[in-house]
């Protein structure tokens, strides 16, 4: 059922957790994330603290989002739908924060354009075999 597998993906978001930290503690990186956040730019101490809030909170989301729609519709949905979330993040820091727009990211962006309409195509293609038999 969806509830068992939204707790295996809990259980693996946990132990994530769990191995991150203790990474970051055998490598002494808690300090070197405090000297970060003292020099971030765009308002010190507290904006790195929310920007780390909310980049683990859309993280997670978009966990959930992956797996309903690996469990609701398929596999291959969900590795569609995961290979255009990461150019549009790309395009996204291009219109909100001036991020330069590099050959790499227009590449990706058009083999993301081109891989989700060929998955549009088979599909609908597919879906016209089905109903016409």
């Amino acid at each position: 059922s969806f509830h068992v597998v939204l707790e295996q993906q809990a259980a693996v978001s946990l132990c994530a957790f769990a191995f991150t930290s203790a990474g970051l503690a055998a490598a002494e990186g808690f300090p070197a994330m405090r000297r970060e956040a003292a020099r971030f730019a765009r308002g010190g101490e507290a904006a790195y603290a929310n920007v780390m809030v909310w980049t683990a909170v859309t993280f997670q989301l978009g966990v959930l989002g992956g797996t309903g729609a690996l469990f609701l519709a398929s596999t291959v949905l969900a590795g569609v739908l995961n290979a255009v979330r990461v150019p549009l993040t790309s395009v996204a820091a291009v219109i909100w924060f001036h991020d330069p727009m590099s050959g790499f990211k227009t590449l990706a962006l058009v083999i993301t354009v081109w891989g989700f309409a060929s998955y549009m195509v088979g599909h609908s293609s597919s879906v016209k075999k089905t109903s016409a038999s």
